[in-house]
């Protein structure tokens, strides 16, 4: 037969009903706790990783603008330079023909 002495007993070995209530409680109580601490550092990160981003497509777009701006000089530098290889090309077929006039070929 069991005694109020091994109820006692038992009750300090293993746990009872009501123990694991209070801690079931306390793990979900801290479990929570956790959850939302976890969501509010989430929130945060997420936070500075858009801006983080926001802050990159800005300096993309910077480098963007700064390299059509140096293409667009560049295509006038390639312009001038086709004009003076036609004008170029002009003065040279003159001098052939002066230098025919001059030194003829015989």
């Amino acid at each position: 037969m069991i005694t109020d002495k091994d109820v006692t007993k038992l009750k300090k070995t293993f746990a009872t009903k009501q123990d694991l209530g209070l801690l079931r409680k306390s793990l979900k109580k801290d479990f929570n706790g956790r959850i939302d601490f976890l969501q509010s550092e989430l929130e945060e990160s997420l936070k500075v990783v858009l801006e983080r981003i926001g802050q990159l497509i800005e300096r993309m777009d910077a480098t963007n603008k700064r390299l059509e701006e140096q293409g667009k000089r560049q295509d006038a530098i390639l312009e001038e330079l086709r004009a003076n290889r036609i004008v170029l090309g002009s003065h040279e077929q003159r001098l052939q023909k002066v230098e025919f006039k001059v030194f003829p070929q015989t």
